[in-house]
C-alpha cells in the first residue's frame, strides 16, 4: 500500500480559487466557523493580506495540502486578541 502523496506549504494568494472551491462544498463549510460560500475575491484579499504580513506578521498561519498542483485541504492557526475567562 502506497501512502498518499501531497505537499504541505504556506497558503498564498494564487490559492484563492481553490479555497473558494473547497469552501463551497457543503461537507466542508458545514463544519467551519465562518460564513458559507466566500468568494474567490474574498479569499484572494485575505491571502494577500497574509502574504503582505510575512511569516511572522499578523500571526496567522495558513497552510495547504497540495496534490498535482491543486489544493486538497487547508489548516490555519489564528491568534486571538482576547482570552476567554
Amino acid at each position: 500500500m502506497n501512502p498518499p502523496h501531497f505537499t504541505l506549504r504556506r497558503a498564498c494568494a494564487r490559492d484563492a480559487a481553490d479555497f473558494a472551491g473547497l469552501m463551497a462544498n457543503p461537507d466542508v463549510y458545514a463544519n467551519l466557523m465562518q460564513l458559507p460560500l466566500p468568494s474567490e475575491a474574498m479569499w484572494r484579499a485575505r491571502l494577500e493580506t497574509q502574504d503582505a504580513a510575512g511569516p511572522i506578521g499578523a500571526g496567522d498561519l495558513h497552510v495547504v495540502a497540495e496534490r498535482d498542483g491543486r489544493v486538497i485541504g487547508s489548516a490555519g492557526l489564528h491568534p486571538v486578541d482576547r482570552l476567554r475567562r
